[in-house]
């Protein structure tokens, strides 16, 4: 093949041209270290996140309204002098020594005018508490609490205004106590009713 064949032989030949290859461009290390920083940064808060607990909701203080009413004062308490109170207690149980016992149980109330006897009756198993018309009410209140604390059952009356005392109380059967028993007609005319306050 002489030269010019071979020079028509090239040029029949598509001519190829090398270009030069392009490197992909690297990402700078700083980059990727950074990146890698953010992420196991977000990986770890998602794992050691604090748990939030409900906090418990404060009860509120109830809402006192307050009044600019003055309280009524309470009305004192008339005083009372128990040893001007005049009392009879009579034996109405038979049992010897009911009216001496009651006479104490008043007098540690401060009853001091209290005189004793027997009741015309001795079979009475409720006790009777008689009351003058100008008997304060806290003496009458006081005098039935204190027989109701004693006895098995407290019955109330009025006085008649010519009756010279202020409370008559006729015993009755004390709590636990059961009637004394019934004399034959030949003891009754032997023992006396004095006897038996």
């Amino acid at each position: 093949m002489d030269a010019v064949e071979q020079k028509d032989f090239q040029a029949d030949r598509p001519a190829y041209t090398q270009t030069p290859s392009k490197s992909p461009k690297k990402i700078p290390v700083w980059i990727i270290i950074v990146i890698a920083i953010l992420f196991l940064s977000l990986i770890g808060f998602l794992i050691f996140k604090p748990r939030s607990t409900p906090q418990p909701q404060p009860i509120p203080e109830p809402v006192t309204v307050k009044t600019d009413f003055p309280s009524p004062t309470p009305e004192p308490s008339p005083e009372i002098d128990r040893s001007e109170i005049t009392i009879q207690v009579l034996n109405g149980t038979g049992i010897a020594g009911e009216a001496k016992f009651l006479q104490d149980e008043l007098s540690d109330l401060d009853y001091s005018q209290i005189d004793v006897g027997n009741a015309s009756k001795q079979d009475h198993q409720a006790v009777q508490a008689s009351f003058a018309t100008d008997v304060p009410d806290l003496i009458k209140d006081e005098i039935v609490e204190k027989l109701e604390d004693l006895y098995q059952d407290v019955e109330q009356d009025s006085l008649s205004d010519a009756e010279d005392i202020d409370i008559q109380i006729i015993t009755g059967l004390r709590i636990g106590a059961t009637p004394k028993p019934k004399a034959s007609p030949e003891s009754d005319s032997e023992s006396s009713p004095s006897g038996s306050t």
